[in-house]
C-alpha cells in the first residue's frame, strides 16, 4: 500500500541531508529533485539521503535515485544513503548502482564518515 510521502531537506553539521518519509515513486520526482537542488547542488557537497522511513520504492523511485547519482558524479561527489534496508541494498547491487553509493546505518554515521 502506498503511503503519502514527505520530503525534508536540511543541512546538519554542514552536510546536506534529504529525509524521505513514505514511499518513493515517480510521482515524487519533482519534490525530491527540488530538495536535492535546494541543499545538494547549492552547497556543492555529497548529499545524504535518509531512507530509514521508506517502506516501498518502485522503478520510478529508483530512477530518481539514479538521476541524483548522475548529478553527484558531475560534481565529483558520491551519493550517501543512510538507513537503507538489506532488500534495497541487494536491489541496488543487482542493478549495478551500488558502486556509486556509500551506505551508512544512519544519518549520524554518514556525517561522521564525511568528516
Amino acid at each position: 500500500m502506498l503511503t503519502k510521502t514527505k520530503i525534508n531537506a536540511y543541512v546538519l553539521s554542514s552536510k546536506p541531508v534529504i529525509e524521505i518519509i513514505g514511499d518513493i515513486t515517480g510521482d515524487c520526482e519533482e519534490e525530491i529533485m527540488k530538495a536535492f537542488h535546494k541543499v545538494g547542488k547549492k552547497l556543492q557537497k555529497s548529499v545524504i539521503i535518509d531512507l530509514s522511513n521508506v517502506p516501498y520504492m518502485n522503478s520510478g523511485g529508483i530512477s530518481i535515485l539514479i538521476k541524483i547519482i548522475k548529478n553527484q558524479q558531475v560534481d565529483n561527489h558520491i551519493l550517501n544513503i543512510a538507513g537503507i534496508d538489506k532488500y534495497f541494498e541487494k536491489l541496488f547491487k543487482a542493478l549495478g548502482i551500488s558502486e556509486f553509493i556509500r551506505y551508512h546505518k544512519n544519518v549520524a554515521l554518514a556525517i561522521e564518515a564525511q568528516n
